[in-house]
């Protein structure tokens, strides 16, 4: 009998695996030394801070698969870095000047310090969740704002807390309209929080914009103490003593927030206004005029969206520059919206209703790239005109666009807002109901041949 030999031949296909990256002393992040494989960690690597160390991402960009910032031990992110998978900070991270922090998946867990820095953002993927036990601090000057993006769910743990040091115009260069870029901020607590707030006697520069009467009020601490917590999505007029940073302490505002509104011009017999001070209640930039869909201010809330909000005619954003009002439609530039950035808002209905924010608004950036070179929008032109009187100076902007009309476009033609300083405005090309309008959209191919009916308010002489 003979026997046969079968030899079996196995065939084995390398894969990658994933494998933990841990700190071995101080150093750079893209440096080899820095770690105990002698290799800088890529995006299939679990990666540690170990305990005593500090580690920069400072050279170049820098990626992983998990970052654990072990306690008593730091990272600071002076460029970008990208993790893929849950992450967990029990010591101290920095997101410094030129850094950026994004997690394209997974929860975040924070018991340490996480510190942004002005003009600096951490970005979350949505549907995740945040955890924190520690302190997260986010930090602005006048024109340089933190942003940390979360759009799933906030999760206070122990004695967790967010706070938001909001830059305030000083009193001498005109107020400001601020609302808290967190939630649950107490209105005593943030006088008493706050040294540099500005004080006239007994009230403080702090107060509610009430439509009912078109008047401004500012609170006493009496005031302050019946008030309670500020609202989420509110603005309120604020003025530092000098310009200073404000905190603002609470949770993060991870899902929509709705704010009531009310046009009391109709409600109260012409004797109140249809404008609402309002404010993004969110720790990050949202979108007012320019995103896909509905996801911005004007979308959600103006005519492709809930109509009852903000009136046809006055379909926009009234943004205070410290002098006067500048409208912002859907024709303007995209515009993005600064955290706890106050603005006024029309509103359509004499009944209360609610004003929406939607955490899909947000985003982490505060301008336009400006990159030198951009081709110009074939089928758009602008032309703005202005007037200087009394060293108050106004100007009135015409958009050619496609898909307009010469009547009232909403989302695209805007009145003036009655309080402001109006010196100069357009009327309708046609349907002119008598508003005055401080947008105007035209059709693009009427661009050069087009009578446009311009008003101006002056002193005589």
């Amino acid at each position: 009998m003979k026997t046969k030999l079968l030899i079996l031949s196995l065939l084995i296909s390398a894969t990658t695996i994933a494998g933990t990256v841990t700190s071995s002393s101080n150093g750079n992040w893209n440096t080899t030394s820095t770690w105990d494989t002698n290799a800088v960690p890529t995006d299939a690597d679990d990666v540690i801070i170990a305990t005593g160390h500090t580690v920069n991402v400072i050279n170049s960009t820098g990626v992983a698969e998990s970052v654990t910032v072990n306690s008593g031990a730091k990272l600071r992110i002076y460029k970008t870095l990208t993790v893929d998978n849950a992450s967990t900070n029990s010591g101290t991270l920095n997101v410094n000047d030129g850094g950026s922090f994004i997690l394209t998946a997974g929860n975040f867990t924070n018991s340490g310090d996480l510190s942004i820095a002005k003009g600096r953002s951490m970005t979350m993927a949505n549907s995740t969740t945040l955890t924190n036990s520690g302190n997260i601090t986010l930090t602005s000057d006048s024109n340089e704002f933190a942003s940390l993006k979360l759009n799933g769910t906030y999760t206070v743990s122990g004695s967790g807390s967010v706070s938001y040091g909001r830059f305030v115009s000083g009193v001498a260069a005109n107020w400001d309209l601020i609302g808290s870029p967190v939630s649950g901020m107490d209105a005593a607590d943030f006088i008493s929080a706050n040294g540099d707030i500005a004080q006239n006697g007994s009230d403080y520069g702090v107060g509610p914009y009430n439509n009912d009467a078109n008047t401004w009020t500012t609170w006493s601490n009496g005031d302050a103490i019946s008030n309670g917590a500020l609202t989420s999505g509110k603005g309120y007029q604020m003025a530092s003593s000098s310009g200073s940073a404000m905190e603002f302490t609470g949770s993060i505002n991870a899902g929509s927030v709705s704010v009531s509104i009310i046009n009391n011009d109709a409600a109260n017999s012409d004797a109140g206004t249809r404008f609402n001070l309002v404010a993004n209640p969110y720790p990050s930039f949202i979108n007012a005029n320019s995103s896909a869909g509905t996801n911005n201010v004007i979308g959600t809330n103006g005519s492709s969206g809930n109509s009852v909000l903000m009136a046809g005619a006055f379909n926009a954003i009234y943004a205070w520059g410290g002098s006067g009002y500048t409208t912002i439609n859907q024709a303007s530039s995209a515009t993005y919206i600064a955290p706890g950035q106050g603005f006024m808002i029309a509103a359509e209905s004499a009944s209360a209703a609610n004003l929406s924010f939607t955490a899909n608004m947000q985003t982490t950036s505060g301008a336009d790239d400006f990159i030198s070179g951009d081709a110009a929008d074939p089928d758009r032109a602008e032309l703005f005109i202005s007037i200087n009187q009394n060293d108050i100076e106004r100007h009135t902007e015409i958009y050619f666009l496609e898909n307009v009309t010469d009547g009232l476009d909403p989302g695209y033609d805007a009145g003036t807002i009655s309080l402001d300083t109006n010196l100069i405005f357009s009327r309708l090309v046609n349907e002119d109901e008598g508003i005055d309008m401080s947008i105007q959209a035209i059709p693009f191919s009427e661009m050069n041949d087009k009578v446009i009916p311009l008003g101006i308010n002056a002193e005589a002489g």
